[in-house]
């Protein structure tokens, strides 16, 4: 099971830091390095894992994300993160966030369509670390972000 230290190893993390050692350790697979010149941003992709990591242009963190209904890069993230999984309703993501101890912000509404596929999202924060939890159409986590202060959408 990935948890709050593991995940806060990787919000700690810097591309010069180790991370592809600490991310085979953890996910038992080499990341794939993707930079994305109009950006200035790096990807570790961990296609087996469902798992994704964003550095800025300084090779700063910005975002974890758990893919658990895959996308073009990766498989559908099959990891039991904090407790959550692909099955966990909005319900199940507050419960375990808020015992954790962490701050409820918002609940968003989107409207779903034939290319946005996410229903709602739930953001908490705890320490300077947000977590984005968006759910499908059946009330399903279909994907998991964990981001620093400096990289959350406000």
């Amino acid at each position: 099971m990935i948890d709050f230290n593991v995940i806060s190893e990787i919000v700690e993390s810097t591309l010069k830091s180790g991370i592809e050692e600490l991310c085979h350790s953890i996910f038992k697979e080499k990341p794939e390095f993707h930079h994305d010149d109009d950006l200035d941003e790096t990807y570790l992709i961990m296609k087996d894992s469902g798992v994704s990591i964003l550095y800025n242009e300084d090779g700063i963190f910005e975002c974890l994300f758990f893919h658990f209904e895959g996308d073009s890069d990766t498989k559908a993230c099959q990891l039991e993160v904090v407790y959550l999984n692909q099955f966990s309703s909005p319900y199940k993501v507050k419960e375990t966030l808020l015992e954790a101890n962490f701050n409820y912000i918002k609940e968003i509404m989107m409207s779903s369509g034939k290319y946005l596929k996410v229903k709602s999202a739930l953001v908490f924060e705890k320490n300077k670390t947000y977590f984005n939890a968006e759910f499908n159409e059946e009330n399903g986590l279909s994907l998991l972000s964990v981001m620093s202060e400096k990289s959350f959408p406000g």
